[in-house]
């Protein structure tokens, strides 16, 4: 019997191997690039004659970084975005520029590229095991929230993070605590399913974000568990 090879869509994060720093425990690390048009959506936001964003890229792109040690998963986003808005102060962050990022230490919901295309299949939405975090730069200081969408109340957070902003970069950094996301032994080879959007208002006008960059669907809108990506401890 013949074996049939899967392209599984993955990403590895690496075990820190110097100490913690902020704003530069990410360097040599590979990043998770976010550019229009290929990661940005919805694509109809994309029409030249809407002039809702520049198609060259700078209106707004993103890297991301992920990586952990035996307390802490670390993450950072570093986004380019000349026009920053963030009238939230809470879990209301979602409605302007911010960074939302969804962890899932369940196992259950089958992957997108696994599903199969002769049975009909349900949206998997986020439970108790999927962590629904988001970020943003406010008017009071930085915020780490837990948003609506999955099983634990929505509201801030105070595990360890910090935003900053210089000229046209706001850098997002979290340390995400193991036990809080239940993982009580973190070990390479570990599978989690991880997954990014960065929202973009660039219209005070706008009472919401209109467009995104994504690195997975089933964040934005119909949360969808199963369109997470695999993220292994390396």
């Amino acid at each position: 019997m013949s074996r049939i090879p899967l392209a599984l869509d993955y990403w590895t994060a690496p075990k820190l191997s110097k100490p913690w720093h902020p704003g530069t425990w990410f360097e040599g690390l590979t990043p998770i690039k976010l550019k229009v048009p290929d990661d940005f959506y919805p694509k109809w936001a994309l029409v030249p004659e809407m002039n809702l964003v520049k198609l060259d890229g700078s209106d707004v792109s993103a890297e991301v970084y992920v990586a952990w040690d035996e307390k802490y998963l670390h993450v950072a986003a570093k986004v380019f975005d000349p026009v920053h808005i963030q009238r939230g102060n809470g879990i209301n962050i979602e409605m302007d520029d911010m960074f939302n990022f969804v962890i899932g230490t369940r196992q259950d919901p089958t992957p997108e590229a696994l599903l199969s295309m002769t049975r009909v299949h349900h949206p998997s939405s986020f439970s108790g095991q999927d962590h629904n975090l988001g970020m943003a730069l406010t008017t009071s200081g930085p915020v780490l929230a837990r948003l609506p969408g999955a099983g634990a109340s929505p509201g801030k957070l105070d595990w360890p993070h910090r935003i900053t902003r210089s000229e046209n970069i706001t850098l997002y950094e979290a340390a995400i605590p193991w036990r809080e996301i239940k993982v009580f032994h973190p070990r390479p080879g570990l599978g989690l399913r991880f997954g990014f959007i960065v929202r973009n208002n660039d219209r005070p006008e706008d009472r919401r974000p209109i467009f995104h960059l994504a690195f997975t669907e089933g964040i934005d809108g119909q949360k969808n568990a199963s369109k997470l990506k695999p993220l292994i401890l390396e």
